[in-house]
């Protein structure tokens, strides 16, 4: 490969404080003769021209550096603004917001528009409900009683009619059975509006396990959903990231890429707003996603889809 073609593999603003350092450095110096013979002498004062010529570029990449990295463009659609809980972008017809904390604490009650989007299994079992230790199951335990959470239950047994359900073959005498990831419920109660979305599936000889996919498979069913409920706010944590084991970065991106995605889709009936919660137990824990993190994924994301 050539040194020029070497060179063009650089980010611009590298090359640019090179060359901008290089002509600084030989503004000091006289350099004559051949290139096999070349005389170097310092100069009493430094050529002006070459010494303007280099600090210009060196400043020219910083401030290339500066509008790349954080303001991504002069558009007002692709800047990503700070907020007392997180950041915020508006991408295409949708306000974007993520949010760090509980999910539970963070969702607005008593709009008819606005839904919780609550992971589960594609069993919709009760482990989901049950264990506090997940969005769903602590969710439930933090605004419902426990005859509450039972209703939501037969709630759930009456929706799972509607669905069609595979037996699952995996070598064992089960009666187990697979509603398919992605699929989702549309569940009521005490001025909440849930949609538990299939964003895993459980086997007895796996446990639970999620794939970057299912994601998008649930965000877009999630969006149907949305639009037949004509809602235009959900708040949903990062799926997959859980007991599915996605990587939480990796998790976050495929959810961003997965909305984005959907609002491009979406005709008629518009999401307006999506809040999407990374998890913070409380005020002195730190957050599952750091806030430099969660910042260059939202700019990756813009990048790819703007």
């Amino acid at each position: 490969m050539s040194l020029f073609n070497k060179i063009s593999e650089l980010r611009f603003t590298v090359v640019l404080v090179v060359i901008g350092f290089v002509a600084a450095v030989l503004s000091f110096y006289d350099v004559s003769g051949k290139i096999n013979d070349l005389t170097i002498k310092p100069l009493q004062s430094p050529n002006l021209y070459l010494l303007s010529f280099g600090t210009l570029a060196v400043l020219c990449s910083f401030v290339f550096t500066v509008l790349q990295e954080n303001l991504l463009d002069w558009r007002p659609d692709r800047k990503i603004k700070k907020t007392k809980t997180g950041f915020e972008m508006i991408f295409k017809t949708a306000r974007i917001c993520i949010h760090f904390g509980l999910l539970q604490t963070k969702v607005r009650l008593g709009d008819l528009k606005t839904a919780v989007v609550l992971p589960a299994n594609d069993l919709f079992d009760d482990s989901c409900f049950d264990d506090t230790g997940i969005a769903l199951g602590g969710y439930l335990a933090h605004h419902f009683s426990h005859s509450e959470i039972v209703e939501l239950k037969e709630q759930r047994n009456l929706e799972l009619k509607k669905l069609t359900a595979k037996p699952i073959d995996d070598g064992l005498a089960t009666t187990d059975k697979s509603y398919g990831v992605g699929s989702c419920l549309f569940l009521e109660k005490s001025g909440h509006r849930l949609i538990v979305a299939a964003v895993s599936t459980k086997r007895r000889t796996e446990g639970v396990n999620a794939e970057i996919y299912y994601v998008h498979r649930a965000m877009r069913e999630i969006f149907r959903t949305v639009a037949e409920k004509e809602l235009n706010t959900i708040f949903v944590p990062v799926i997959g990231s859980g007991k599915g084991g996605v990587p939480r970065r990796i998790a976050l991106l495929s959810l961003l890429n997965a909305v984005c995605e959907n609002v491009c889709r979406s005709s008629g009936h518009h999401l307006k707003e999506v809040h999407i919660i990374v998890f913070k137990k409380d005020d002195e824990t730190e957050p599952e996603l750091s806030r430099a993190q969660v910042r260059h994924l939202l700019q990756l994301v813009l990048k790819l889809w703007l």
